[in-house]
């Protein structure tokens, strides 16, 4: 398994362009570290007794990290578009206060504000 998850990830003009591994002289621990994203510019980490097992959760960890960086949209429109459609209500909790919003100059949300949306699942529990 290892194997396969470097060979598709590791390398040039892949995810992550390299890895590196250091010992931790104090303790009987390895780092590794992986370079990942754009221009390589974002590093991701992990520790572990094992060299191997260091470099392997390192590099599960670019990849998640990197995943979730992706902006998935389903829809762009105003929340207005979405009545009858169930939907998450961003004024439900607004974590800024007015003067907040304009201090970052910001765009306070409103239905009539175009944005894009992503289209999710119920949980069952």
């Amino acid at each position: 398994m290892k194997k396969i998850v470097y060979e598709h990830l590791i390398g040039p003009k892949k995810l992550i362009s390299k890895t590196k591994l250091f010992t931790n002289k104090e303790s009987s621990n390895f780092i590794s570290i992986c370079y990942f994203g754009e221009n390589q510019s974002k590093i991701s980490g992990a520790t572990s007794t094992s060299p191997e097992f260091a470099k392997f959760k390192s590099v599960i960890e670019a990849f998640e990290r990197s995943r979730t960086e992706l902006l998935h949209v389903d829809f762009v429109g105003t929340a207005n578009s979405l009545i009858g459609k169930e939907h998450l209500d961003p004024q439900a909790n607004n974590p800024l206060s007015i003067a907040q919003i304009k201090k970052m100059e910001i765009t306070r949300f409103n239905n009539e504000l175009v944005v894009p949306w992503t289209i999710g699942k119920k949980s069952k529990w």
